[in-house]
């Protein structure tokens, strides 16, 4: 080995900013022209639909949105990477569904997946035509499609036509649109929450500091592989997550729900329900709020992960 030869430096990748994190949240109107009968959790069955959808366009979009492959420079090596996309499915339990019926569903697609909303549209639009939401049952048209901004929803498909473009939405809008404080916050659970601490799923008693430092993880891990490099610098992470700590858990109404005894239903469970903190540092909030967007935990592909919060704040 030449010794004068310097051994290569080790690259660290680029840390971005909050406007460079881009994302776009949609929602479909489905109306239904056939029945059909569907599970009370319906995330597994339009995560098919999409899939199925995007194979019979091209297997160069099912690989792309299913099986993304990791970057030259990926920063988090033996570390799957996300997929492009957060499914926000029906959140109704109803099971029996009549022609003529209404049914919302939203993907968030994140970085350049929002230049392939038109490849989203055209895989629904496939489905709904063939082999529709069960085994034939279900077929569907799309009625409406809105985009999901930091003001107010925009329409950009009604009436068989189009109206508008989309326009991405960064993660700077996000935290401009949050408060800066609050007095206490409330952390609402709409679908499952799988949430690892020390290799264990977080069946109850949800410390604010394990949301944190999942959701800050999964920004980093969205942002690197989708949008030139991960947002949060090591010792950022650690500060948010320190902070963290100091956050008090002041009711806990959240149980683990868990549907896998049903064939028919969901077979991963997660936490369902609403916690409540207090004391949270106000610099914590742009994330969670931006967390409300991308969903945090495991299998956020099958629409899992999905919260939304209320802020409290006293006034004299």
């Amino acid at each position: 080995m030449d010794r004068s030869t310097p051994a290569p430096e080790k690259t660290h990748p680029r840390i971005i900013s909050p406007g460079e994190f881009t994302l776009g949240s949609y929602r479909f109107t489905l109306r239904l022209t056939k029945t059909v009968e569907l599970p009370r959790y319906k995330g597994d069955v339009f995560h098919r639909v999409l899939g199925k959808g995007l194979e019979a366009i091209s297997p160069r979009f099912g690989q792309y949105f299913f099986h993304p492959a990791p970057i030259s420079n990926w920063p988090y090596p033996g570390q799957t990477p996300p997929k492009p996309f957060t499914l926000i499915p029906p959140l109704s339990s109803e099971t029996n569904f009549q022609a003529g019926e209404t049914l919302d569903v939203g993907f968030t697609l994140f970085g350049p997946a929002n230049q392939h909303l038109m490849t989203v549209f055209a895989a629904l639009e496939k489905l709904g035509t063939t082999s529709g939401l069960n085994k034939g049952g279900g077929r569907f048209q799309i009625d409406r499609l809105i985009q999901i901004t930091t003001e107010k929803p925009r329409e950009l498909f009604a009436g068989a036509q189009w109206l508008e473009s989309s326009q991405p939405t960064s993660a700077a809008d996000i935290f401009a649109a949050t408060p800066p404080t609050t007095d206490e916050i409330t952390l609402y659970i709409h679908t499952r929450l799988r949430l690892k601490d020390q290799g264990a799923l977080m069946r109850g008693q949800l410390p604010l500091v394990v949301l944190i430092d999942r959701l800050a993880g999964r920004v980093n891990t969205l942002a690197a592989m989708y949008c030139s490099g991960p947002m949060l610098p090591p010792e950022e992470k650690t500060a948010l997550v320190t902070l963290a700590r100091t956050a008090a858990m002041v009711r806990d109404d959240t149980r683990w729900s868990d549907w896998s005894r049903d064939s028919k239903d969901m077979k991963f469970g997660g936490l369902e329900g609403t916690i409540t903190y207090q004391n949270v540092p106000g610099v914590l909030l742009p994330w969670l709020n931006l967390g409300q967007w991308i969903g945090v935990g495991g299998k956020t592909s099958f629409g899992l992960g999905l919260y939304s919060t209320e802020l409290d704040t006293c006034t004299n």
